[in-house]
């Protein structure tokens, strides 16, 4: 199923697949445009957590570690959510996001990667064994980042 989506002065073309919902296309001077999903939680999800895709296409914490493709961000959960309950996921525009310490000021406009156990750092990960993956750019200490995932390479 198909349906045309209209962003002044852009159309789009979004197409809903099986299991996954756009739920929330908006934009405002208050409210910069925002794309969010639903999926099925694969657990407990918390507010600001980054996930990723079961292989039972369901939404479940994000993991820098490459086992089991956890390093594939999608987005962030909006709110908590229990497990089998329909979490709502930001994909696109402005999400407040769990880091593992704290940004401040001096921080906003860095880059931002996922860690683990759905938490983000401004630290990209170096070991052996986890996957570089940049979820978007900081905003405020809120801690709110612009989504812009992009998975860079598995670090052997």
């Amino acid at each position: 199923m198909s349906t045309v989506v209209t962003l002044e002065p852009i159309e789009y073309d979004v197409t809903l697949q099986e299991s996954v919902y756009i739920v929330e296309i908006g934009t405002t001077a208050a409210a910069p445009a925002t794309v969010t999903i639903q999926l099925v939680a694969g657990e407990a999800l918390t507010a600001g957590d980054a996930v990723s895709v079961s292989a039972a296409g369901q939404a479940v914490i994000a993991d820098k570690t490459t086992a089991g493709g956890k390093a594939l961000v999608i987005g962030f959960v909006e709110a908590d959510t229990l497990a089998a309950a329909v979490a709502t996921i930001k994909i696109f525009g402005r999400s407040t996001v769990r880091f593992a310490v704290a940004p401040i000021g001096a921080d906003i406009g860095k880059e931002v990667f996922l860690s683990t156990a759905g938490l983000v750092t401004l630290t990209p990960p170096v070991s052996s064994g986890t996957t570089l993956t940049r979820v978007g750019i900081l905003l405020t200490t809120t801690p709110e980042i612009d989504i812009a995932i992009e998975t860079r390479a598995d670090i052997p």
